[in-house]
């Protein structure tokens, strides 16, 4: 019994690819590690799955389909997640600047004796590490980036509290020692002060020519 090819389906991710600047990398890896979880292999990326070598893979597949066990198409499974993710990140990374890649290389190289097609789970890992804001001089200026973000005139205020939350989540992955959950203190702050600024502007007279 023939066993079926193996196609890759995650061609239109919909959403933008990766161009190697960190600031684009919390809201990249948040969408890339969604569509991942829908399409079963986002554990790859975290952890909580971990993929087959390639050569215990192929040897799984070189049994015959009726006499596959399970241990034997679990195996092959998280190999296929493997492949799975290392694509989607190939082919979610853009290479058009010099950042971009940067970022292609750092995923193209990720490779080893067991993985020798590309390991995803080194590769996000070695993205992460470069790309996720994770020291003090970032975590000053998120800081700064999130006592200025006022409500703008004219502007959606469900899209200025989504950006408060999205810069604080940011503040919050950040590890330093000695630092707190410290958007659950700026952003009533924030809020209040926004209101503040509000009322004043209602209570103004309004100036005459």
């Amino acid at each position: 019994m023939t066993e079926p090819t193996y196609v890759y389906r995650d061609r239109d991710p919909r959403f933008e690819a990766f161009d190697g600047k960190p600031g684009s990398w919390p809201y990249y890896s948040t969408q890339l590690c969604a569509t991942a979880n829908k399409r079963d292999y986002g554990g790859i990326y975290k952890g909580t799955t971990v993929s087959a070598s390639k050569a215990v893979s192929t040897a799984a597949r070189s049994i015959e389909l009726s006499a596959r066990l399970q241990v034997h198409k679990d195996v092959i499974k998280s190999y296929d997640a493997n492949s799975n993710a290392y694509t989607g990140l190939l082919l979610t990374i853009s290479p058009k600047t010099d950042a971009g890649k940067v970022a292609f290389s750092i995923v193209e190289n990720a490779t080893s004796t067991d993985f020798p097609d590309g390991d995803a789970k080194a590769a996000f890992d070695k993205l992460e590490a470069r790309y996720r804001p994770k020291n003090a001089p970032t975590l000053v200026s998120l800081e700064k980036q999130f006592r200025e973000c006022y409500l703008r005139e004219g502007q959606d205020p469900l899209n200025w509290i989504t950006m408060l939350q999205t810069i604080a989540m940011n503040m919050n992955r950040i590890i330093v020692a000695g630092k707190s959950d410290k958007s659950r203190r700026i952003l009533p702050s924030i809020l209040r002060q926004q209101r503040q600024k509000n009322t004043k502007l209602q209570l103004e007279p309004s100036k005459r020519p």
